[in-house]
């Protein structure tokens, strides 16, 4: 999976200060914000994050987290990555507080659900050497590569 696709370098930080799962959301939705240059508002991107946190917790355990939603207004998926510098509750099935929050938003109107994309970022977040990877890359750039890109598996996977 290319998540380079659904990622850029501007949409990831590397040492986030969040207090809660829902100031992560907001400030997720901050990050689109800006990435789309206002185009799409921090409060749609975290008002779709929180209708679907609503139907049940997007945490997956092992501190990863996967928030996602249906947004109007965007042409084609989106994702954001926030690495928290302090760990924080998302209700995951193990009880393991939250430091890897890898968000994606797609378009309400489009046809195929984000299951595919959903299924495959988390066998890549189930990769016990990638989350090391990400929790010890040194910047939001150097955790931006770890991320695979075209035909490409996960730099844990890679050698």
């Amino acid at each position: 999976m290319n998540v380079r696709k659904l990622l850029t370098p501007e949409r990831v930080l590397g040492a986030a200060r969040a207090r809660s799962r829902k100031h992560a959301l907001e400030m997720l939705g901050e990050v689109f914000s800006r990435a789309t240059g206002g185009a799409l508002s921090g409060t749609q991107a975290f008002d779709a994050m929180m209708s679907r946190e609503r139907l049940g917790c997007t945490g997956l355990g092992d501190g990863v987290a996967m928030p996602h939603g249906r947004v109007a207004g965007i042409p084609g998926a989106m994702a954001a990555f926030l690495r928290l510098s302090d760990p924080v509750d998302f209700d995951t099935p193990d009880g393991t507080p939250v430091d890897l929050v890898f968000a994606l938003l797609v378009p309400e109107d489009r046809e195929a659900c984000q299951s595919e994309e959903l299924a495959e970022l988390s066998r890549i977040f189930a990769d016990r050497e990638f989350r090391r990877l990400l929790r010890a890359a040194g910047n939001a750039h150097a955790l931006f590569e770890l991320f695979p890109g075209p035909s490409e598996a996960p730099a844990a996977s890679t050698g």
